[in-house]
């Protein structure tokens, strides 16, 4: 629907721009070869959705290769895979609610008993509850704060609290400010997310952007729930921030149409 190279020039700049990725490519950790298998997989999943059915398969044995070299990532790219294929095929109605719904339950219950064998996890909250008073031990001051698990109204804010610190680190949000400032590059990182990338979509938020949005969703929130540290959030998020910066690009290249159209 738009010139392409006008768009993927803007993409490029974005990509190249992104601060995190002084830290990624000058170390030696598994998060580059993740997201090229990441990138690929959506690619593939794009072209399912958009037109080409063959391309499913191609997308599966790439969610192998996502799998092996994260997990995490493979466990939301399953998701994505489910909901890129409920979107083509119009099962999205009130019809096929009920067989939806049973479907969800089968994929996670499955997803859970495959990751309580490989790794032995068992997701519920008091699992969830240890693992982080653990992990506060473990790292010390880039550990995130002792939270309070006692009812309801605490999942919720400790969740939404959970996804901020992961979205947004090193700010000071379940960390010491002491620590924010001992990260100028992560601290770089944060600010582009908020102003670069988040600021517009929140502002030429258009209904086309929903399934983005949703697949960045996905991508941010299931790994939020099992982050511990600083170092570690603002290193795995780029898997959901990816999905923002075509979105961006697109806003940023409609902008450029738009004012040049005014000036003619």
């Amino acid at each position: 629907m738009v010139d392409q190279r006008k768009f993927y020039a803007i993409l490029v700049v974005l990509s190249s721009f992104y601060p995190i990725t002084v830290i990624i490519n000058a170390s030696i950790l598994r998060e580059s070869m993740a997201l090229m298998f990441l990138a690929i997989f959506s690619y593939l999943l794009i072209r399912y959705i958009v037109a080409q059915k063959g391309t499913m398969l191609m997308a599966l044995f790439v969610l192998t290769l996502v799998f092996v070299t994260r997990p995490l990532t493979g466990v939301c790219s399953v998701i994505a895979l489910f909901l890129g294929y409920c979107y083509k095929n119009k099962l999205y109605s009130l019809k096929n609610f009920i067989w939806l719904a049973v479907i969800i339950v089968v994929v996670i219950f499955s997803i859970k008993t495959v990751v309580s064998n490989l790794y032995q996890l068992d997701f519920n909250m008091a699992w969830l509850i240890s693992y982080r008073d653990a992990s506060n031990a473990k790292f010390g001051t880039e550990g995130y704060s002792t939270m309070n698990w006692s009812g309801p109204f605490d999942y919720v804010k400790n969740v939404m609290f959970l996804v901020l610190q992961y979205l947004l680190s090193p700010l000071p949000i379940l960390v010491s400010p002491t620590v924010t400032m001992n990260k100028l590059i992560p601290l770089i990182d944060s600010i582009y997310i908020i102003f670069v990338l988040i600021t517009p979509v929140l502002l030429f938020y258009k209904k086309y952007m929903k399934g983005w949005l949703l697949l960045f969703l996905v991508f941010l929130i299931i790994p939020a729930l099992f982050e511990t540290n600083i170092s570690g959030a603002y290193r795995h998020r780029i898997s959901a921030i990816v999905f923002l910066m075509p979105l961006v690009s697109y806003i940023f290249f409609n902008i450029n149409l738009r004012s040049l159209y005014v000036r003619n």
